[in-house]
């Protein structure tokens, strides 16, 4: 696997931080923001930048731009996210947008095309995971813009999980603002028994390439709304420095149905493809990728 690295000299130090001590260093310092008050989404609250944090946006009648799935950088011309986001029959027009908390704000963009017989960037898929590849490299600056570390273990010594998207916050409107839920991890079999109980998934199987997480809300309730939030990432916080590992991609959840909204249903967990399963697939198509 090829690694880039990048040195950076500490002013007054003489030592040298690599990208990923210094991302650490970074990740450390930052505050989940409470700053956006006004915004207070009801499964957690608006973010500080996540300088791995991409927003997937779809041109909608060839002029107008909405949050379509999230996704995570792993190398500079590289994202992770979920496969169901491209798997229209027709190529479509996407932006992926990077360094931003208000999305449609963006700090740098890049334009691609998606979905099945692209031509203009590469999207490569092994089940519900893909592999996006951009047309040119972002620029990474080691602050705002840096990939985020993905997970080669199947658990790390912490009980602090994050997901982080700007899907839908009130079960119909999307999120200006980059919002986060903190969450814990629920056992394969409890989530089966969970699905079995309260969805319409009643034969589900969770397979061991899955992750199934509950969240908890500022209201203290259970909330996870995977709208638009597809694609994003489940991270395990870990250490003293607070280091972020990507381990888990939004894959799907369950709703309540009723005729003026769908919201998701706090009985039942959210699950994720497991990003330690798919190490194979993920190095041999972004081969600068760092795994921890």
């Amino acid at each position: 696997m090829q690694s880039v690295f990048l040195f950076l000299s500490l002013i007054g130090s003489g030592v040298f931080a690599t990208p990923i001590q210094s991302q650490r260093s970074y990740l450390a310092q930052l505050t989940l923001s409470q700053s956006h008050q006004n915004t207070r989404i009801f499964n957690g609250y608006t973010s500080d930048p996540i300088p791995y944090m991409v927003s997937i946006q779809k041109k909608w009648y060839g002029t107008i731009w909405s949050q379509h799935c999230g996704a995570t950088l792993i190398s500079a011309d590289r994202l992770l996210t979920a496969s169901h986001c491209f798997d229209e029959e027709e190529d479509s027009e996407y932006r992926a947008v990077f360094g931003t908390v208000e999305n449609m704000k963006p700090g740098q963009e890049i334009l691609y095309a998606g979905g099945v017989g692209t031509t203009e960037g590469t999207v490569f898929h092994a089940n519900d995971n893909a592999v996006v590849q951009l047309p040119k490299r972002v620029n990474m600056d080691n602050t705002t813009v840096f990939p985020v570390c993905l997970a080669e273990k199947d658990s790390y010594p912490t009980d602090t999980y994050s997901v982080f998207g700007w899907g839908y916050y009130n079960c119909k409107e999307l999120s200006p603002y980059l919002r986060y839920s903190m969450g814990k991890l629920v056992e394969r079999q409890t989530c089966e028994k969970l699905y079995r109980q309260y969805s319409v998934f009643t034969s589900l199987h969770v397979g061991e390439g899955q992750l199934c997480s509950t969240f908890a809300a500022t209201d203290g309730k259970g909330y996870f709304d995977d709208h638009a939030d597809s694609g994003g990432p489940l991270v395990a916080v870990v250490g003293e420095d607070g280091n972020h590992i990507q381990i888990g991609i939004v894959s799907f959840g369950s709703e309540i149905q009723n005729e003026e909204v769908q919201c998701p249903d706090p009985r039942v967990p959210s699950v994720f493809s497991k990003v330690s399963a798919y190490q194979d697939f993920i190095k041999l198509h972004a081969p600068e990728a760092q795994f921890c």
